[in-house]
């Protein structure tokens, strides 16, 4: 049996989750040094998670739209915990917004009939050529 994604149990998972990402922050910069310790010469970007669903497309949808925001600071903080220019924060919320769950054209891969379908849930092509590869050229990370 599968779960309920409306379920309290599913709104305390997300709930316990957005608790914990205070203990997410030291475990990023460590990640994020050692890359850069061992990448010597790259210049690293550190993309956003951007909102998955259409605002007031679900409930469940809005609070996982939360919990990507709080996600989101947690990961720009560390990126800026490491003081240097060659590790780059890339938000993509402004090149994915009106693009998730429930809009018209989204970003994002999602069957209704199979909700635990294993491709749902990640950037379909529009969402890595309209949305993360736009953000990062937006940022002036890539050259075109």
């Amino acid at each position: 049996m599968r779960p309920d994604p409306a379920s309290p149990v599913c709104a305390g998972a997300i709930s316990t989750s957005v608790t914990q990402l205070r203990l997410l922050a030291p475990k990023l910069v460590e990640t994020y040094g050692l890359v850069a310790a061992t990448l010597t010469q790259a210049k690293i970007a550190v993309l956003s998670y951007p909102r998955q669903f259409k605002p007031g497309f679900s409930t469940l949808g809005d609070a996982l739209n939360g919990a990507t925001d709080a996600l989101n600071l947690v990961i720009k903080g560390s990126v800026g915990a490491m003081g240097t220019d060659r590790i780059r924060f890339v938000d993509a919320s402004q090149e994915f917004a009106g693009h998730g769950i429930g809009s018209r054209v989204p970003y994002f891969a999602f069957d209704a009939l199979n909700p635990f379908a294993p491709a749902n849930f990640h950037p379909n092509a529009y969402g890595n050529s309209l949305g993360y590869a736009r953000a990062v050229l937006n940022d002036g990370l890539l050259r075109r």
